[in-house]
């Protein structure tokens, strides 16, 4: 966005634009933080690409997305459509939210990459780094204090909602996106570059919309709705941009769809809409409601603990930042003058919590193909949304202080900020960590020798009942598909069970109720090995005693093909 040309403006008219060397510097500086910042929540064992013993939970559903396309011998466009996994169904593997960006960026080089090779730490490292260099961005919007720029940064890194993340789930983490539309969004009424530069900020913000849904489609979806702010923005301050805005509207829509399509969430022939809009939504009170997440001030929990998928306290810091906006508008024409540009921004930020508080009763996710409910009805942890508001207010609170204050007063102000928000939020950054190192269920690490050479001798595994069909149920448990989902990702082989964050009837009746009877009826698979339960266990020994033979390994039953070196 930046030229040796252009100017962005702040309370104080003309500021250049920082120079190439101090966003070099800035940039750096973030990385280093970032990493550090992270590593402190999550470990250096995360981080390491070549480290996969941790992975357990959703974190291993992530790696296994990008693993089971990785060996896909069969690559066709979407690449995310495989049947590696859920296998012999052919699914997408972009609901095991793998980064579908990063995937796609790392398969021409897959073959020099180790076998196993995580890149979820790398990211959250980056997504950390580019939330504190956004974040300078926007403060320096407003001031040439680069410690005002690094109080903001390190403001806007340390929030609840990323803070949170850290902890389960990767993608989620790419909240920068936000940020960094804001930044876009922020500096556009003073942007002196003309149509040139209007169009230049709007192939950004596309560019941004699509490389955001191929890191999630939540974070996507945000960061398109603060596009859209900019747009209806730059529409509202100049009419005469109005033909262009509306080209880049509907260049912007086909970009969603397209990106939807490449990126596997769309199009593969799954009806995803299998729950309801809401069912992880927020509550009204997120943003003043501490849970446990504060030093300084008590909170209630949650009624569910799915509510806290919409987690956005502002903390202390930015309660102030709201309250001070508010009060701002009082005293301050300038401030009003600032706020009304930004109008376009505040409704929809407004209208995403209202989405974010939205019952799910409301919207049900089994809806037919054809009604334009099931596209909201994907949304079913639509709790996220409240996140939009949440950035906007800190945003806000920043330019605020740093138009209305004393130039001296900038960088010790926010640094300040900084510090109090590191520390209120110090008991969620040791829940965090907490979790990371003791994780509830883990995966069980499989010792036993017949497990060691089983994708030599064996295409598939298949595990009965599926974790899909009832995780406690399952064997392994609720650990389940992270243990065997391992084992087939590391022996080289197809597995049918396993965590997505969707499920279509179709999919489940299949694996549920279809291929079991078939089983039943035609006999097991002489390239197939069986991780089964007690009855299936029983039924092996009675129906497939000729064809594979049932040996017990760390506590499992295993039943490979008689023909083979492991089952012999």
């Amino acid at each position: 966005m930046s030229s040796g040309h252009c100017r962005e403006a702040n309370a104080t008219p003309g500021r250049p634009t920082p120079s190439r060397l101090e966003v070099t510097i800035a940039l750096a500086c973030a990385f280093a933080l970032g990493t550090v910042y992270v590593s402190s929540l999550i470990g250096w064992e995360r981080i390491l690409p070549t480290s996969t013993s941790w992975l357990t939970a959703d974190a291993s559903s992530h790696y296994l997305g990008w693993a089971f396309v990785r060996q896909d011998p069969a690559l066709g466009f979407p690449v995310m459509i495989t049947d590696r996994v859920g296998f012999p169904e052919v699914l997408t593997a972009a609901y095991f939210d793998p980064i579908p960006l990063l995937v796609y960026a790392l398969l021409p080089i897959s073959w020099a990459l180790p076998a196993e090779f995580q890149f979820l730490g790398l990211f959250q490292c980056a997504a950390a780094a580019l939330t504190i260099y956004f974040g300078y961005r926007i403060a320096r919007l407003f001031t040439d204090s680069w410690l005002a720029g690094a109080g903001a940064g390190a403001l806007l890194a340390s929030n609840s909602a990323l803070t949170l993340r850290f902890g389960s789930h990767a993608a989620l983490t790419g909240q920068f996106f936000l940020v960094a539309a804001l930044y876009l969004v922020l500096s556009a009424p003073t942007d002196l570059r003309g149509r040139a530069g209007l169009r230049r900020r709007l192939t950004v913000l596309l560019v941004f919309v699509f490389c955001a849904l191929g890191v999630n489609p939540y974070i996507g979806a945000m960061t398109a709705l603060i596009a859209l702010a900019g747009v209806f923005q730059e529409g509202w301050r100049d009419r005469k941009t109005i033909p262009e805005l509306t080209v880049a509207a509907v260049i912007g829509f086909g970009v969603l769809a397209v990106g939807a399509w490449s990126f596997g969430y769309w199009g593969s022939g799954q009806d995803a809409a299998t729950e309801w809009h809401g069912l992880y939504r927020t509550t009204a009170d997120t943003y003043s409601n501490p849970r446990s997440f504060s030093l300084f001030l008590p909170g209630a929990p949650p009624a569910r603990v799915e509510l806290l998928e919409g987690t956005a306290y502002l903390g202390v810091v930015g309660l102030a930042a709201f309250g001070g906006s508010c009060v701002a508008l009082g005293f301050s024409r300038s401030h009003r003058t600032f706020v009304s540009s930004h109008a376009a921004l505040l409704v929809i930020a407004g209208l995403a919590f209202c989405v974010a508080l939205a019952d799910g009763h409301v919207v049900p996710g089994q809806t037919s193909t054809a009604s334009p409910l099931r596209v909201v009805a994907l949304f079913r942890a639509s709790g996220r949304f409240s996140w939009i508001l949440m950035y906007v207010t800190y945003a806000l609170g920043v330019a605020t202080l740093l138009r209305l204050a004393p130039r001296r007063l900038h960088g010790p102000a926010l640094g300040l900020a900084a510090i109090i928000q590191l520390v209120e939020l110090s008991p969620l950054r040791s829940a965090v960590a907490e979790f990371v190192r003791n994780p509830a269920e883990p995966a069980h690490v499989l010792r036993d020798a017949p497990w060691d050479s089983l994708g030599q001798t064996h295409a598939h595994l298949v595990v009965l009942p599926a974790w899909q069909c009832g995780a406690r149920a399952s064997p392994g448990g609720n650990a389940g598909h992270a243990t065997f989902g391992l084992l087939a990702a590391r022996q080289g082989m197809t597995i049918n069970s396993y965590y997505a964050s969707r499920y279509d009837d179709g999919s489940l009746e299949l694996h549920c109720h279809v291929l079991p009877d078939r089983l039943r009826q035609i006999g097991a698979a002489s390239d197939t090995a069986y991780v089964v339960d007690a009855a299936w266990r029983s039924w092996f020994d009675r129906q497939a005693s000729s064809t594979h033979r049932c040996v017990d390994a760390d506590g499992y039953s295993l039943c490979v093909a008689l023909d083979s070196s492991t089952g012999s």
